[in-house]
């Protein structure tokens, strides 16, 4: 055998060598050590009413990357979505299926040394919460209302106005003119509830005691009285001759004073 032909077979042995241990590794990638992986942010992806759109990221190469993921959405139904394309490492996977729905899992598997990230890119996004949210207000006495805070507001972190009659109010207790008043509740600007709230008239005050005694003496020795605008009219009138009590009429003597309760 020459010296160039024994360099020859050197050249292929180191050739087959190489070429044998590359498909070793990409065999054992492919088949070998897989694991089940689960996609996250399910809920935090961004909003593409379009299509669902999942992604793997740091795939070594794109034979590696899974055939398909299996998707579940939340109204029962599931699929196999196949693998779109293979881009700078990345797997793509995307499908128009249940736009109406929201996912609640996507599965797979793939070689264990994998060692990237398996996420629900971007899909429908769910609608805001309504406005929503209930007034707490009372009258707890006679000419006062209380503004309460709102209860059951949604959505969490909403911006809330509360008016009374009209005009913006903080929770407390307010000085209210007697009739019907109208506390209503804004949540983002949308009126979610409008309560009509009656106060009632304090009561008057007893009206203070007045009177007047009205006395004449026609004759010697002698004197007549009597008493004149009382109030309040049911009251209870004592009338003395010299801080004696005496009947209403004519009375011997002098000096009279009057009082009333």
């Amino acid at each position: 055998m020459t010296k160039r032909l024994q360099a020859l077979l050197a050249l292929l042995a180191t050739v087959l060598m190489v070429s044998g241990s590359g498909l070793m590794i990409s065999s054992a990638n492919a088949t070998g050590g897989s694991k089940p992986i689960e996609a996250k942010a399910l809920t935090d992806h961004g909003c593409d009413s379009s299509e669902w759109h999942f992604v793997i990221t740091q795939v070594d190469s794109a034979p590696n990357a899974p055939a398909s993921i299996m998707v579940n959405w939340a109204n029962g139904d599931s699929q196999s979505v196949p693998l779109d394309k293979v881009t700078g490492g990345t797997a793509h996977y995307a499908t128009t299926a249940n736009l109406d729905s929201t996912v609640t899992s996507a599965t797979t598997s793939i070689y264990a040394a994998w060692g990237g990230q398996f996420n629900l890119s971007h899909g429908p996004c769910a609608p805001p919460d309504e406005p929503e949210g209930s007034n707490n207000s009372s009258s707890p006495s006679c000419e006062k209302i209380t503004v309460g805070t709102p209860t059951g507001v949604k959505p969490e972190g909403a911006t809330v106005v509360v008016k009374l009659d009209g005009v913006i109010t903080q929770p407390g207790t307010y000085d209210a003119t007697p009739g019907s008043h109208v506390v209503t509740t804004y949540v983002n600007g949308v009126e979610v509830d409008k309560d009509t709230v009656t106060v009632e008239a304090c009561p008057l005050p007893p009206a203070e005691p007045e009177g007047a005694v009205v006395a004449v003496s026609n004759d010697c020795e002698t004197i007549t009285f009597s008493s004149k605008d009382v109030k309040p009219e049911d009251a209870e009138v004592v009338l003395k001759l010299d801080g004696v009590a005496k009947p209403v009429g004519t009375q011997a003597d002098q000096g009279i004073e009057a009082a009333s309760a």
